[in-house]
């Protein structure tokens, strides 16, 4: 099994190694919406979260397991027979052995390489937050030019509909006119800050991108290096422990 994830996680540390050796440029990445972008990260997250719990949990119950197992065969076993009391010797040996290099396998580089790749990953999320603020902002100055149009022209149909036509320039059309520029003068404003608040989203969002890719290449090669060692020693842990049950 451990020999298996082992060339599982050097497939993966080679996959990585060959987009960053061959550059890719991040611009020609998938231009997803920002939504389902901060989806992906979370759900990265997440999954990085559930990874660090469950590789604790794994090495710790592996040590808890085997001084179970030792204090079972010390509390259970009546050794009366020389020879009986002889093979749970060899036995308790080898579970010595087996703790010990437990204890000795590469488990804390593991450790930090993930914690470290999660603190990428957060990083990500609070720069997306961030862009989805910005997207946000963007929509409500496009929705609030949107609604100052729709009132504006439902203004001018109520005015058009109740006005007498005349050849002469009264006062009221003159305040219509006035009303129109102040109406226009807002609707212009108000596209400008849209084209600002876009263009500052754009920037944000691809430099989240551009970050969000070149902190995960970077991180990455240190966690499958540090996995794959760590599935290296325990095959071979493993197999130099069965070779020893043989002996039994």
């Amino acid at each position: 099994m451990w020999n298996n994830i082992q060339k599982q996680h050097k497939q993966q540390l080679t996959i990585v190694q060959t987009l960053i050796n061959i550059k890719t440029r991040i611009s020609k990445f998938p231009n997803n919406k920002s939504e389902c972008n901060s989806k992906n990260i979370e759900k990265i997250y997440l999954q990085v979260t559930i990874w660090c719990f469950e590789f604790e949990k794994l090495t710790n119950h592996k040590s808890e397991y085997i001084k179970s197992l030792n204090n079972w065969l010390k509390l259970n076993l009546v050794c009366i027979d020389h020879n009986v009391r002889s093979q749970n010797s060899k036995i308790e040996s080898l579970l010595r052995t087996w703790n010990d290099r437990i204890e000795k396998l590469p488990k804390e580089g593991v450790k930090t390489a993930i914690r470290s790749f999660s603190c990428v990953v957060v990083t990500s999320v609070q720069y997306h937050a961030e862009e989805m603020k910005l997207k946000e902002r963007c929509d409500e100055i496009r929705q609030e030019i949107a609604r100052k149009t729709r009132k504006f022209e439902e203004w001018c149909d109520k005015q058009i509909a109740k006005r007498i036509p005349s050849d002469e320039m009264d006062v009221d059309v003159m305040d219509d006119m006035n009303v129109i520029t102040e109406q226009q003068v807002v609707v212009e404003v108000l596209k400008r800050l849209l084209d600002e608040a876009e263009e500052v989203y754009q920037r944000h969002r691809v430099k989240v991108k551009e970050m969000a890719v070149l902190n995960m290449m970077a991180a990455l090669p240190e966690v499958f290096t540090a996995m794959a060692e760590f599935s290296g020693a325990c095959t071979h842990m493993y197999k130099s422990l069965e070779s020893r049950q043989e002996d039994l």
